[in-house]
């Protein structure tokens, strides 16, 4: 019945519009991952997107999970990777012929090209522009209008952007970047989207203070928090940071610094919320964990018994040889723990220290950002002549790996943040990392930035030191 079941369904479908049935294990990895953005889980959601990606059974689903990946990439500075995502999202899309797809990921493009230039001479805007008009019309196409709110105010936001550099504002400028911000709260309003009428206040904030709005831009920032709960301590923060520099341009002294004091409240508030989370995650996933290795010992031991019961006749003359070999295999685990000692001696203090073996720092670079496949292969080609032993040292190094990926996670940084860490202890200077690692030297000090006030460090050298006795490095 169930394999009757499993073969009417989808020739059901196909006969009802032609494509493939939804994958349920797919739209709930997405589901997942839309409820890990709105709660700021970066990584957590970008897991869920990668599962929704493995899933995925058609070129459609394929390009859907990329565009989530791309957005996701972007917001953990992974550009270079953002990049590639969503023009393979846009590739597949435009293989499928589906525009809301190709407008999907030519979104993703957009905002790739408007938020990863900092600098004047990096300024994207115009290949933005280019992606964000063909997205809307492709969005008009399909008749999605939430994505064509989105649209409208990302538009919005390049002209904005496109002013940042100028002094004084051009008006001819400005005024594009009110008309697309209308049109998109005008259409959200029509349609009933209230979650994208209440977005369109943190267009508006930024919009009327680059014109020194300031009254206005104040009266958009109180509507905002009058919106958010006590708990929204990220979108507060935010909120805040917008009042600080508007009430200095009104010359409001007194203002500005009681909202920049509630800005420091809401961001120590949000770092302990996210470390709350994280807590109740692991606790959760140690719960789930052990309630399996308990169905697993359960399960063997069960086994255990059927077969003790099969062989008890013959227990009696098999012993010796047991003995025998138990003794001959603790005799080459001694050994062999006596290597793995040696190796990981070397191994625990620094994964990429020149100074130590070349053999040995080349094999075992960038072992934090390997998989645990990845790390068996590079333990099996240093250890040729001792397969198991390279089995072993493998799985060490894995949960040693492990350990320091649990430690960087326990100060929410990114690998993107951790491999900046890396290159301060080697004695890299900024321009050096910048150059290592193909970004703006600006970029990686906003980078050492966060990395400061996550880890609640002053300077470089806090930074080493206390990544070094965290063990996360």
């Amino acid at each position: 019945m169930k394999k009757l079941f499993s073969v009417l369904v989808p020739l059901l479908v196909l006969s009802a519009c032609a494509r493939p049935a939804p994958d349920p294990g797919f739209n709930d990895s997405l589901k997942k991952c839309r409820d890990n953005v709105a709660i700021q889980e970066w990584e957590t959601a970008t897991t869920y997107a990668l599962d929704a990606l493995k899933m995925a059974n058609s070129d459609e689903q394929k390009s859907l999970a990329l565009s989530y990946l791309a957005s996701l990439d972007l917001m953990t500075w992974r550009d270079a990777q953002a990049w590639e995502h969503a023009v393979e999202a846009e590739k597949l899309a435009r293989k499928c012929g589906v525009d809301s797809l190709i407008s999907e990921a030519l979104l993703q493009k957009g905002r790739m090209c408007a938020y990863s230039a900092i600098t004047e001479t990096e300024n994207r805007d115009d290949e933005a522009l280019t992606y964000f008009r063909e997205a809307l019309e492709k969005a008009r196409a399909a008749h999605t209008t939430r994505r064509e709110v989105e649209i409208l105010y990302n538009i919005s936001q390049v002209y904005v952007s496109k002013n940042r550099f100028n002094n004084p504002i051009d008006p001819t400028l400005y005024k594009l970047a009110g008309d697309f911000l209308n049109q998109g709260v005008a259409l959200a309003e029509t349609e009933g989207y209230s979650d994208l009428v209440a977005k369109s206040l943190q267009f508006k904030m930024r919009y009327f203070r680059q014109a020194g709005r300031t009254y206005e831009g104040i009266a958009c920032c109180k509507e905002i928090l009058a919106t958010l709960t006590e708990k929204d301590y990220l979108m507060r923060s935010q909120v805040n940071n917008q009042l600080v520099m508007l009430y200095a341009l009104d010359g409001n002294a007194d203002e500005s610094a009681a909202a920049h004091q509630q800005y420091v409240y809401d961001i120590e508030h949000y770092m302990q919320q996210k470390a709350d989370g994280r807590l109740q995650e692991m606790e959760a996933r140690f719960e789930l964990s052990s309630h399996e290795s308990r169905i697993r010992l359960f399960r063997t031991l069960i086994i255990l018994l059927l077969v003790l019961a099969l062989v008890l006749a013959g227990a009696v003359g098999q012993s010796v040889w047991y003995s025998r070999k138990v003794k001959r295999q603790n005799k080459q685990l001694a050994d062999a723990n006596h290597a793995k000692e040696q190796l990981l001696h070397l191994v625990s203090r620094d994964f990429t220290s020149p100074s130590f073996n070349k053999e040995i720092s080349t094999t075992l670079r960038g072992l934090t950002s390997l998989s645990g496949a990845q790390i068996r292969e590079r333990c099996k080609a240093m250890l040729k002549d001792e397969p198991e032993l390279a089995d072993e040292v493998a799985d060490y190094i894995s949960t040693l790996v492990g350990e320091r990926q649990k430690a960087a996670s326990a100060y929410s940084l990114t690998a993107r943040e951790m491999e900046i860490v890396r290159f301060s202890r080697d004695g890299l200077s900024a321009a050096e990392i910048a150059d290592k690692m193909f970004i703006s030297v600006h970029t990686v000090n906003n980078h050492k930035q966060n990395i400061y006030a996550k880890m609640g460090v002053r300077s470089n050298s806090e930074m080493v030191a206390k990544a070094l006795s965290e063990g996360l490095l």
